[in-house]
């Protein structure tokens, strides 16, 4: 049983790309599906959160967000780009997923600048 069931969710669209592919020395993003999930909503990332990432990650602005929902770093292929939270019309990269024994996955995702819906 899932601890998501006790506390308020978001709606947050889920943007996976396909596998990157080269062409004439280009390399392009795979094609992207979306889907609707439910997170919790963002907090900021704490200080051990943030010392997880590389140290260059650490200067944008990172959240910590719970969901049951599949999210990876990369898909399957190391050529694909990670995936995308919006919420509320703000993007977000997946930066880091951790598996919790109820099936749960805690999320550190940063902010992309420059990047809307």
């Amino acid at each position: 049983m899932s601890i998501l069931k006790y506390f308020k969710k978001a709606v947050a669209t889920l943007t996976r790309y396909g596998v990157s592919v080269n062409t004439d020395g280009t390399w392009a993003p795979g094609p992207p599906t979306e889907s609707t999930i439910l997170v919790l909503p963002l907090q900021p990332a704490t200080d051990a959160q943030l010392r997880t990432l590389p140290e260059g990650s650490r200067k944008t602005a990172v959240y910590s967000t719970l969901t049951e929902a599949a999210a990876d770093i990369h898909g399957a292929d190391e050529r694909q780009d990670p995936d995308r939270l919006t919420i509320g019309g703000k993007v977000y990269e997946v930066a880091t997923v951790g598996l919790w024994e109820d099936g749960c996955r805690d999320l550190l995702v940063r902010l992309l600048t420059g990047v809307s819906e």
